[in-house]
């Protein structure tokens, strides 16, 4: 069977998309568990406690939590609880619980009322004991970004003022920490997975934060990679993705600059972005709209050095090529030479099909051609 939180996910994930009645059918799967297990769970195994938590976090989130047994999930909740410390095991298994007992206890106000109340106070006495200097509030291990925002989305649910939990001695909050120092200098939050920035995306909007649909998620520079020559161009566009899903070309609008202006100069040129290399050594292109950045690195192209050769061609009463340098790689047989020249001068040759040199402007054996020495 599929683990009860992933159902419990995936039924959010169908409401969010207007898909009610395959929602429903998610949610009747966790009915129809909870009843098997007639303990209050929805899975009975090894650490049930975090698949369990979640899932009736996820239940209240959606105030649908009534159409589950409540007082077996009340008495399961409660079985969790540490007599001793008073937490549930973790802090995120902590905050849940004292999130769920609070609306469990919301709906079903006269089951086992004292020891709901007594659940939630000590639940959340534990959770501020973790309150730090800057406002953060985790367990020794945890990421404080994660830990700091289940304590927020936790008041909320209990319609406690987030600004109430004050450090002692610096008088920072939460909000304080969340705004001041979760973020990382690459704009990510906490530890940077995926997991950290969920929940202070999540923190953030329960606080009443909002994304307008034109708000810029990544900025990507075209290409992503660049080699230049000295007096070399290249051309560059910006393109931005957006909260709502659209992208957007800003090559025009977005703020362009080189990390060595000694290197590279810029002109914006119609809808593109030129870049010239003035001198050798690598630099960076980076390009911010709104406050998003993205950079790409151009390296540089390493100029072949060229060969100079003189070709002289003679026909028996005419000079088919006077004594002329052409410039090319180092070639590896007079062949290539011919080849190499006939793009520049003003001759044609034909070449066997066994690769040997038939004739030239014509001429079969009538002829005869010289290479000099290679040149410095």
């Amino acid at each position: 069977d599929v683990n009860a939180k992933y159902v419990a996910y995936q039924y959010l994930v169908a409401k969010g998309l207007g898909e009610n009645y395959l929602a429903q059918e998610l949610l009747d799967i966790l009915i129809e568990r909870q009843d098997e297990n007639g303990n209050g769970t929805f899975f009975n195994g090894a650490y049930h406690q975090w698949t369990n938590l979640t899932v009736f976090d996820v239940l209240i989130s959606d105030d649908v939590i009534t159409q589950f047994d409540m007082e077996k999930s009340i008495d399961y909740i409660l079985s969790l609880k540490s007599e001793e410390a008073g937490n549930f095991s973790d802090f995120m298994s902590t905050a849940q619980a004292v999130r769920s007992l609070f609306v469990l206890k919301t709906n079903e106000p006269a089951y086992r009322t004292a020891e709901v109340e007594v659940a939630i106070s000590e639940g959340l006495a534990w959770m501020k004991a973790q309150l730090r200097e800057d406002g953060s509030v985790f367990f020794v291990g945890d990421d404080a970004v994660t830990d700091t925002a289940e304590t927020i989305l936790t008041l909320k649910v209990l319609g406690i003022d987030v600004d109430s939990w004050e450090h002692e001695v610096t008088g920072n909050t939460p909000l304080d920490y969340m705004l001041n120092d979760a973020k990382n200098p690459d704009g990510t939050f906490g530890s940077g997975n995926m997991g950290s920035n969920i929940w202070a995306l999540t923190a953030f909007n329960c606080l009443g934060a909002k994304v307008e649909g034109d708000t810029a998620l990544k900025v990507s520079i075209i290409p992503e990679m660049a080699e230049l020559a000295v007096d070399e161009e290249q051309e560059f566009t910006a393109t931005a993705f957006l909260a709502n899903g659209n992208t957007v070309n800003v090559t025009t609008i977005a703020e362009w600059s080189v990390s060595d202006p000694d290197k590279a100069e810029l002109n914006l040129v119609d809808d593109k972005m030129v870049v010239r290399r003035v001198s050798a050594g690598d630099f960076e292109i980076d390009v911010l709209y709104q406050l998003v950045n993205c950079k790409v690195v151009a390296g540089t192209r390493e100029e072949k050095a060229g060969t100079r050769i003189t070709i002289r061609i003679e026909a028996p009463d005419y000079t088919i090529l006077p004594d002329t340098v052409i410039e090319m790689p180092k070639p590896s047989s007079y062949l290539e030479v011919l080849r190499a020249g006939q793009t520049v001068c003003d001759y044609q040759i034909t070449e066997h099909q066994s690769g040997y040199l038939e004739t030239i402007n014509g001429l079969g054996n009538d002829f005869y051609w010289s290479v000099a020495p290679y040149q410095d």
